[in-house]
């Protein structure tokens, strides 16, 4: 394992400082100076204060460095194949004349390489490429790897060098071609190249090229013959300058040239080691700003995930909150039906109103429905003509606004029975069993301009109602839009007991709320029970609406009733006469507009 990430390991709880959280500092930062949040880092090279967020950083630069690791590995795989490995096998013959028998051990350090390249390749080529090896082997250990193989070629590169130098040991003093600095720098460590491009981290990337110096330039002088700085003392220099030509060890034999001459060419053979240097220190400071410029990259890269997903959270609940608005003015089989078809046709964008996001919805052709045996209630303020006339609009608005609030939560009481469709004035209109039965009828109406086409679906018996459905023939031309109607029946008792209660419950209620006069407020309360279609109008402040003679004939038993009491027609006590503990007063002759005498039931109490 190498030894940066070995002691980063080690040292992993110990330099954990911080937990940087991008969407909190986003949010911090929302009212300061604009400038992206960004985790702090250690100065010397060990990364980010927050470790976690330091293993997310490795595996972001695993990923990103992919093909220019696995590019390193076979070109490194390729120049010592053509280099160190052929070259030792081209001098067979000589090494066979010196070393006898031994030869053979001399080239095993040499297949040892070999193989340990072309495993560090299979290995990441692996890592990356199988979803197999990626679930036994994190990406993570690309890394170990790669920095255990270059490590292990300094070092056994070491080894070959000290066994060479012994043999070549007159060659290597030279300050020819084969040189042992040519021969170290060509050579020995000529695979090490790929540090340029391959995007190790910095710290290891510093690992390598230390782990090189310390074994060529210490290590190796101090522990074998190949101590490479014997040949930079005076006395080795002008040794090698009188073994150079006639001519300029003449010239360095004259009375005080032998200095210059030593010094020149001491430079001469320090020039390629200098230059060595030069290349580590371009190394490590590339590796440095590649590093520093990734994290840079990362840290983008995180802020901009973190700002996306704030934006889709935010979308989120712009989404829940309209869904909700939606809800809250549509029955649910209504709403529901209109945010599928807005999910289906498009997506919201950001910042979309209601009133766009439903006229994106088509509401035109949302499904209408029949709804049998509905009981419909209107109440209505006694004598709120002339309390509007003597009051200040405000006032009327604040008790307009309490009592509505009071008979809503007598809506919210029984929401499986109750909806409330509307207010118009001072009149409250809530029907009951909207949304209790199912569907049994479906009846597509389609209009091409010249005819409409029916086709009808099976039925389907009411899970409700013990009474099953009756189908209703829709045949009719509903216009130029192409729309649904489905016919729905419901448990038609259960819905005008709900009424009832709602109604008995509304009159208690109201008496409890003081009016501007400071009176008890009275209200009149009337119900009937049929047939209506339900269904939105209009896209511009959409509105769910009942239509039928079923609401017109409600609101006549709540305006021919009489204060404090509720009204109901025969249809609506014929389903509770014997259901409810209320006894109701037959009244006969009751003057209806529109129906003529008709027999109604009011309330027997006065509430």
């Amino acid at each position: 394992m190498p030894l940066y990430f070995g002691a980063v390991a080690l040292a992993w709880r110990w330099l954990h400082r911080e937990d940087f959280d991008f969407d909190q500092a986003l949010t911090l930062n929302k009212s300061g100076d604009g400038h992206t949040p960004c985790p702090r880092r250690y100065r010397c090279g060990m990364g980010f204060l927050d470790r976690n967020l330091e293993s997310e950083f490795v595996d972001y630069l695993i990923h990103v460095s992919k093909h220019r690791i696995l590019l390193g590995y076979l070109v490194s795989l390729i120049v010592y194949l053509l280099g160190p490995f052929l070259v030792d096998f081209a001098s067979y013959p000589y090494l066979r004349y010196q070393l006898g028998e031994g030869v053979v051990k001399h080239y095993f350090p040499d297949c040892v390489l070999l193989v340990l390249f072309i495993f560090g390749f299979g290995f990441s080529a692996l890592v990356y490429y199988s979803e197999r090896f990626q679930r036994i082997f994190p990406k993570v250990l690309v890394l170990y790897v790669t920095g255990s193989v270059y490590l292990i070629f300094v070092g056994v590169q070491g080894y070959d060098f000290a066994c060479l130098y012994s043999l070549w040991n007159s060659v290597y003093a030279g300050p020819g071609p084969m040189s042992w600095i040519v021969i170290l720098t060509f050579y020995e460590l000529c695979p090490l190249m790929t540090l340029f491009f391959m995007g190790l981290p910095f710290g290891q990337t510093l690992e390598i090229i230390l782990a090189a110096v310390l074994v060529f330039f210490v290590v190796l002088p101090l522990t074998t013959d190949a101590n490479v700085w014997q040949y930079f003392s005076s006395a080795s220099v002008e040794d090698l300058l009188r073994k150079q030509s006639e001519d300029l060890s003449a010239f360095c034999d004259r009375e005080g040239t032998m200095g210059y001459c030593v010094m020149t060419f001491r430079w001469l053979l320090m020039f390629p080691i200098v230059l060595m240097g030069v290349l580590a220190v371009c190394a490590v400071v590339l590796s440095f700003c590649v590093t520093r410029a990734k994290r840079t990259e990362f840290v983008n890269r995180k802020t901009i995930q973190s700002l996306h997903s704030q934006k889709e959270r935010a979308f989120e609940r712009q989404r829940e909150d309209q869904e909700h608005l939606i809800h809250s003015i549509f029955p649910p089989a209504v709403a529901d039906e209109i945010i599928l078809r807005q999910s289906q046709e498009s997506v919201v964008p950001e910042g979309m109103t209601l009133r766009a996001a439903v006229s994106t919805s088509k509401l035109d052709s949302v499904t209408a429905r029949i709804h049998q045996q509905i009981t419909i209630v209107f109440t209505d303020i006694v004598d709120f003509t002339r309390m509007a006339e003597s009051h200040a609009p405000f006032e009327i608005m604040h008790f307009l606004h309490k009592l509505f609030i009071a008979l809503d939560q007598l809506v919210d009481a029984n929401p499986n029975w109750l909806w409330k469709v509307e207010t118009i004035g001072d009149a409250f209109m809530v029907a009951a069993g909207l949304e209790s039965g199912s569907e049994d009828t479906v009846l597509t109406v389609e209009y091409d301009g010249s005819k409409t086409a029916y086709s009808y679906s099976h039925r389907v018996l009411s899970a409700r109602s013990p009474e099953g459905s009756e189908s209703v023939d829709m045949a009719k031309n509903l216009g130029s839009q192409v729309s649904l109607c489905s016919v729905s029946t419901t448990t038609s008792f259960g819905a005008a007991e709900a009424a009832v209660a709602f109604g008995v419950a509304a009159l208690k209620t109201a008496s409890l709320i003081s009016t501007p006069d400071g009176n008890p407020c009275r209200i009149r309360v009337g119900a009937h029970t049929g047939d209506v279609c339900s269904g939105v109008v209009g896209t511009r402040m959409p509105r769910y609406c009942l239509f039928g003679d079923t609401v017109n004939t409600a609101s006549r038993m709540e305006s021919t009733g009489l204060p404090g009491r509720m009204q109901i027609s025969q249809a609506t006590h014929d389903l509770v006469c014997d259901r409810t503990e209320h006894e109701w007063m037959e009244r006969e002759g009751v003057d209806v507009k529109g129906k003529g005498s008709l027999k109604t039931f009011l309330l027997a109490q006065e509430l």
